[in-house]
């Protein structure tokens, strides 16, 4: 069975968790590999800003082809680096905390709790809309 086989709303949700696995992929690069605060702060940079390239898409999205768009006045345009920022504060924060010694490795797994309350919405979501849309007033498509 092929990812273009399922269902429109589970075919977002699993393009929409590669795209995020290959972000967190190169956030993780930028963290870890180079241990280093000026890496950290590339990290959370592109964190924040991700979904603000490209007129809409991180370099995840970009690879799989979703779209981030801010529904502005019931028009659509491609996602600010402002709601980009609002979408993903809560991913940034946990990379942030995790820096804090000893108590970085609590923030880790709060971390994996919050992406699996995320995968929750998505899942559940006819749309597909997460906690970060909601407050960012953007959309995901295909």
């Amino acid at each position: 069975m092929q990812i273009k086989d399922l269902h429109p709303q589970m075919q977002l949700l699993v393009y929409r968790l590669i795209s995020k696995a290959i972000d967190f992929f190169l956030v993780m690069i930028m963290h870890a590999y180079f241990e280093h605060v000026f890496s950290t702060l590339l990290a959370l940079a592109y964190m924040l800003c991700a979904d603000g390239f490209f007129q809409g898409q991180s370099i995840g999205k970009r690879i799989v082809g979703l779209k981030v768009s801010y529904l502005d006045d019931n028009q659509s345009i491609p996602c600010p680096f402002m709601q980009s920022a609002i979408r993903n504060a809560p991913f940034a924060l946990i990379l942030l905390l995790s820096t804090i010694p000893i108590l970085g490795r609590l923030f880790e797994l709060l971390g994996v709790v919050f992406i699996a309350i995320e995968i929750y919405f998505m899942y559940s979501d006819e749309e597909g809309i997460r906690i970060g849309d909601i407050y960012a007033k953007t959309k995901v498509t295909l």
